[in-house]
């Protein structure tokens, strides 16, 4: 009997051996089943004057949610996905014409907007069809136009959601109503994709967005992100 004591041993020593591989190797397959995390970056400006262009759309070919990623005040954008998703970008912006690119790993991507107006001597920055219509003299009041950020605001950590946030305008102008509002983000987040985005109130007293945001669990991204809300309401007079 006694000499079938290390025979034992050498059996439980195995079975300590399989068992501690197996949760090494669940460990190592887990992090390997996660996707590979690409950063995008880059800046957004108009091809004839070098004007950073605000608030350009950046969406994500193949797309099943349609997101779309916008530039900040600067031009600047910056974002994470997984690697996967990705086949090419398209940037536009209103009143310019669309890019579609295959980014690399690691590049920085400097994109130039050509403005869709043909008369390059204005280097229109609107679009015919989005311009507003001409209105009889008597009735000529500019629009008024009021902006707001919430500023930097922080994802939740991986996987998991912030609280949500708010950002919005409050009373229009005296003599004037809401005729158009526009809510976007700019930095890692997207609404419908990594943001939830969605409008509480749009009427002459208060006009008012919440969003929440989304961190990243991908090899290679940071947990936790930052994203802008951007707000632009267009008044028209009475």
């Amino acid at each position: 009997m006694p000499a079938k004591a290390p025979s034992f041993a050498r059996l439980l020593l195995s079975i300590l051996c399989i068992v501690s591989c197996g949760t090494c190797l669940h460990g190592a397959s887990s992090d390997h089943s996660k996707s590979q995390a690409m950063h995008i970056w880059g800046g957004v400006r108009d091809q004839y004057t070098g004007k950073a262009i605000e608030a350009a759309r950046i969406r994500v070919l193949p797309s099943t949610d349609n997101a779309i990623w916008r530039t900040d005040q600067e031009g600047h954008f910056s974002f994470c996905l997984a690697k996967q998703e990705l086949d090419r970008i398209e940037i536009e912006a209103e009143g310019y014409g669309t890019v579609s690119l295959v980014p690399t790993i690691g590049a920085v991507l400097n994109v130039r907007l050509a403005p869709e107006s043909a008369d390059t001597s204005t280097r229109a920055n609107v679009s015919r069809k989005n311009a507003f219509p001409l209105m009889p003299p008597s009735q000529a009041v500019a629009p008024a136009i009021i902006t707001a950020d919430s500023g930097p605001k922080q994802s939740g950590t991986g996987r998991t959601w912030s609280s949500w946030y708010r950002v919005g305008i409050n009373k229009a102008p005296a003599g004037y109503s809401v005729s158009r509002v526009e809510f976007w983000l700019s930095g890692d987040g997207a609404c419908g994709c990594s943001a939830e985005c969605r409008q509480l109130s749009s009427s002459d007293e208060q006009v008012l967005w919440e969003f929440r945001l989304q961190g990243h669990d991908e090899n290679g991204a940071p947990s936790r992100t930052f994203s802008v809300a951007h707000i632009r309401v267009i008044f028209r007079p009475r």
